[in-house]
């Protein structure tokens, strides 16, 4: 992982999530599948749950349908910014 965040699971998802975009448009499937190996709902993630979510949601463990309801009851909160977006990201 950049910069030495292994040992930060916020920081490992957020960059994951655009890594393995980058990944995938570039065809380079096989490499972004191994970078969400280590991606698991058990992540312990403070920060950035939304991006661990999406990782979920390209490992065909979390469903669209599910984002969007967290998105939904995290409007009242606070504007939904990446999580709000994942269907189109993937």
């Amino acid at each position: 992982m950049p910069g030495g965040l292994e040992g930060q699971p916020g920081h490992r998802s957020r960059h994951s999530d655009w890594l393995y975009l980058t990944l995938r448009r570039r065809g380079k499937d096989a490499e972004a599948a191994a970078l969400l190996k280590p991606i698991t709902k058990d992540l312990a993630v403070i920060e950035n749950t939304a991006y661990r979510d999406r990782l979920l949601l390209y490992k065909g463990e979390k469903t669209a349908a599910e984002l969007r309801a967290a998105a939904t009851a995290l409007r009242s909160m606070r504007p939904p910014r990446s999580t709000g977006s994942p269907p189109g990201t993937w």
